[in-house]
C-alpha cells in the first residue's frame, strides 16, 4: 500500500481509511510546503458556498480571476448556479458553487494562499454567505 503525505488537520487523531487520486499540482505544493516525496492524496473533499451578491463589480473582478488561481491548487469547479431550484425548505442567496479538492490539505493551501487571497478581498466586497467543507464518502 502507498505512503499518503500526512494532512495537518488530521495530525494527532486516528487515520481514517481513505481512498488515493494522483494530483500533481497540489503534490508539488505539498512538497514546497516540506512533505514527503509523494504523490497520493487522502479521500476528495468539496467546498460548497451560498452566495448572495451585493456589489456585481466587486464580485466580477473576483469571478474574472477565480478559475485561474482554482486551477493552480488543483482544486475543480463542479458547479456554479445563480438560480438554483430550491426543491424543499427556503433558500435566501442568489448563488450556489461547489469545488472539488484531492483533500483538506488542498483545500486549504488554496484557501489560505496569497493568490486566493488577493482575489478574495473582492469576494469578500461583493458578496456574503457560508462556505461548507464537506468530505467525500469514497469510491
Amino acid at each position: 500500500m502507498a505512503e499518503s503525505i500526512p494532512n495537518p488537520a488530521l495530525l494527532g487523531k486516528a487515520k481514517p481509511s481513505v481512498s488515493y487520486v494522483d494530483t500533481e499540482p497540489a503534490a508539488r505544493l505539498l512538497r514546497a510546503a516540506g512533505h514527503p516525496e509523494k504523490k497520493e492524496y487522502p479521500m476528495a473533499v468539496y467546498a460548497l458556498a451560498q452566495l448572495t451578491i451585493t456589489d456585481r463589480e466587486s464580485y466580477g473582478r473576483y469571478q474574472a480571476r477565480f478559475m485561474d488561481v482554482l486551477r493552480r491548487f488543483d482544486g475543480q469547479l463542479l458547479a456554479a448556479d445563480e438560480h438554483p431550484h430550491v426543491e424543499e425548505g427556503e433558500w435566501g442567496h442568489d448563488k450556489v458553487v461547489l469545488l472539488e479538492f484531492p483533500d483538506t490539505a488542498a483545500f486549504r493551501l488554496w484557501a489560505d494562499s496569497t493568490e486566493y487571497q488577493d482575489i478574495a478581498i473582492d469576494r469578500k466586497a461583493g458578496s456574503h454567505g457560508s462556505v461548507l467543507l464537506v468530505r467525500g464518502v469514497g469510491n
